[in-house]
């Protein structure tokens, strides 16, 4: 009897319930993106995405693309380090 109920309690949720929706954003050159190739990506404690390609190093604040040439002795990118 108390194996019905728990089945019948499981089944009632999930039919019920509502799953959270899941978003997949694409990015690329015609998006603002240097490059179609990647290496690495990490997000800073203020919440920007820095991503390291073999063009340099960017940064994308969820509008607009920065492309830092400057910022390391060589423009391509392996690895991103967190140090927060």
């Amino acid at each position: 009897m108390r194996r019905f109920l728990l089945v019948g309690i499981f089944v009632a949720l999930s039919l019920t319930g509502r799953s959270q929706s899941y978003q997949r954003f694409t990015y690329g050159v015609n998006e603002g993106l240097v490059t179609h190739l990647v290496k690495t990506a990490d997000f800073d404690s203020l919440g920007f995405l820095w991503i390291g390609t073999d063009e340099g190093l960017v940064r994308y604040d969820g509008r607009n693309f920065q492309n830092n040439l400057n910022a390391t002795p060589s423009r391509y990118i392996k690895d991103i380090v967190n140090v927060n």
